[in-house]
């Protein structure tokens, strides 16, 4: 098997990134691929050479999105392990919360695929996050307090980056301003805590 020239994977990766944006900003069927060329800076032609097609744009988009993610949940179990002390959930919610706060349009992006129900969504469940889902740390193993202790923790993490206009304009806060997503993981590992 031939190894992939360093320039092509960046290449790659930089027109998947800018794909994930623009399919958390526009949904699938709004986002054009003039549109993500021009978000990657490079030639739409590059999209077909890589890609063949959106389809396959959008799935390695999503795949290289939650590969990061299982990367950030690994490496907070391993750091935290067993410890469900109060230091162990804040590193934690600090590195969740740091994590959605690099990457705000993750959670445009899934709510934009949850609205209906698709082949592309049930792909997206069933290939990542079901994954993630079963295996996050700090939540109920019971079925039904489980699924909205997900919701809660990864909308309470992730939901003021995502609408981060939004919060400045009703606050005057900025999101991605280091003392505000250190406080706000602060404050989610004291709410997550105290359940």
């Amino acid at each position: 098997m031939s190894q992939r020239n360093p320039d092509e994977v960046d290449t790659r990766q930089r027109i998947a990134r800018a794909a994930l944006g623009a399919f958390a900003d526009r949904g699938f069927d709004g986002a054009s691929t003039r549109e993500i060329a021009r978000r990657a800076g490079v030639n739409q032609g590059l999209i077909t050479y890589y890609f063949r097609n959106k389809e396959t744009l959008w799935r390695e988009a999503v795949t290289l999105v939650f590969d990061d993610a299982r990367v950030m949940l690994d490496g907070m179990r391993s750091r935290i392990g067993p410890d469900t002390s109060a230091q162990a959930v804040r590193d934690a919610m600090r590195t969740l919360v740091g994590f959605f706060a690099q990457r705000p349009e993750i959670v445009r992006f899934m709510v934009e695929e949850g609205k209906r129900p698709s082949a592309r969504l049930s792909w997206l469940v069933d290939t990542h996050l079901a994954g993630i889902y079963e295996t996050l740390p700090f939540i109920s193993t019971d079925p039904v307090r489980r699924a909205h202790e997900f919701y809660m923790l990864t909308g309470a993490a992730a939901l003021i980056f995502a609408t981060q206009h939004e919060c400045a304009r009703l606050t005057g806060m900025q999101a991605g301003d280091g003392a505000v997503i250190e406080r706000h993981a602060d404050l989610l590992a004291e709410w997550f805590a105290a359940r």
